[in-house]
């Protein structure tokens, strides 16, 4: 049986399906065309989407983890990563939007929460079945450990999940139920009822799995380097010993310093904080590493200019307890002295370039605030 229209969660069986395509006006342009077809909803797609996070909400965390442990154990090591890729995979599909639109509050709430409870148990056996002592270091897998990354730092910068910083709109809290706001405290109260601020259980998990990579620890009572696997280095043999290696495999995941500095201009105090303190370890490892950090420079000067501009994210307030907290960790450790005076004076010109940005960005509309708006950009 097929229908014009296609029943969101049908009661019957068979499953009604679209007969065709819906026609488009013939005087739409490819941009209207495109822009019509990222508003299509697929209703197989979110039920599927559904099912999958209602089985994990209805889930005990615990049994969650035994499911896992279970599946590495009788499914092999191999098909148990094809099952994690497949999970980060999916569920960075639903944080874009791919099976809900973006105004459906609740589902995509929902969503947010159920990941967030998924990392959990994902998070412990990550750690304990997937982090290979450095004598087996070509067992590490790094296109696993960036997709689990990835997908997290994508969640904890959703724009759902920022409720200091809703804004007036018409909010639909149910698919077919709009509310009109007048005020921007009923989206808030609205995802404080639904899952509260996910962004403090989330930013743990994430440096905690941050940390995990790393293998240089802490110094043992004999003056010896002790790793995460209880194997000793004589400071006598630290500065012949690759630095590389002593960063353990933090240095696979360099690629998402982007998506890291997203979270350093966060205005949550322990997501800024654990995102600000792997930012710093980045920096750390890859000058050890090439003796320079040209590439991070780059990448976060180029992320900071779209945060600011195009994307009109960040402030005052985010920049200067980005620049103080990062500026405070290199100035309290015992880092290289040439790495501190570089990065201090990267900071530096990091702090005036934000300000001059917001200086641009300050400036009102109109033909004339054209002069000031051309030498502002000159400036930066």
């Amino acid at each position: 049986m097929k229908a014009s229209i296609p029943i969101t969660f049908p009661e019957s069986y068979p499953f009604s399906l679209l007969s065709s395509l819906p026609d488009y006006p013939s005087n739409t342009n490819d941009t209207t065309l495109s822009k019509e077809a990222e508003a299509v909803f697929y209703p197989g797609l979110g039920e599927t989407a559904i099912v999958f996070l209602v089985l994990i909400l209805s889930s005990p965390t615990k049994h969650i983890l035994n499911f896992l442990e279970s599946s590495l154990d009788i499914e092999g090591r191999d098909r148990f990563t094809n099952l994690m890729s497949q999970f980060f995979k999916v569920a960075t599909s639903i944080l874009e939007n791919d099976a809900f639109p973006k105004t459906w509050l609740n589902v995509n709430i929902l969503a947010h929460k159920v990941l967030i409870k998924m990392m959990d148990p994902v998070a412990t056996i990550l750690e304990k079945d997937f982090i290979p002592a450095h004598e087996s270091e070509s067992q590490f897998d790094s296109n696993l450990w960036r997709d689990g990354f990835y997908m997290l730092l994508k969640l904890l910068s959703s724009d759902q999940l920022i409720i200091e910083e809703f804004s007036p709109q018409v909010l639909p809290l149910f698919p077919r139920v709009h509310l009109t706001s007048s005020n921007d405290q009923q989206k808030r109260r609205a995802v404080w009822r639904l899952a509260g601020d996910l962004r403090g259980e989330g930013a743990a998990i994430l440096l905690t799995l941050w940390q995990a990579l790393g293998w240089a620890e802490h110094a043992s009572t004999s003056g010896e380097l002790s790793t995460r696997y209880g194997v000793t280095v004589p400071f006598y043999l630290i500065f012949s010993v690759s630095m590389n290696r002593l960063q353990g495999y933090q240095v696979y995941l360099h690629s998402l310093v982007g998506h890291v500095v997203n979270l350093c201009l966060s205005h949550h105090d322990q997501l800024r904080s654990n995102a600000v303190q792997i930012l710093y370890s980045m920096i750390v490892s890859e000058y050890h590493q090439s003796e320079h950090f040209d590439e991070i420079e780059n990448e976060l000067v180029t992320r900071l200019d779209s945060l600011f501009m195009s994307d009109s994210k960040g402030d005052d307030i985010s920049r200067a307890f980005f620049i103080g907290q990062l500026r405070h960790l290199f100035d309290t450790s015992d880092v290289d002295d040439q790495l501190r005076d570089r990065v201090s004076n990267f900071l530096d010109s990091v702090d005036l370039f934000l300000e001059l940005l917001l200086s641009v960005r300050a400036l009102p509309e109109g033909e004339e605030y054209a002069d000031d708006r051309v030498i502002a950009t000159v400036w930066v």
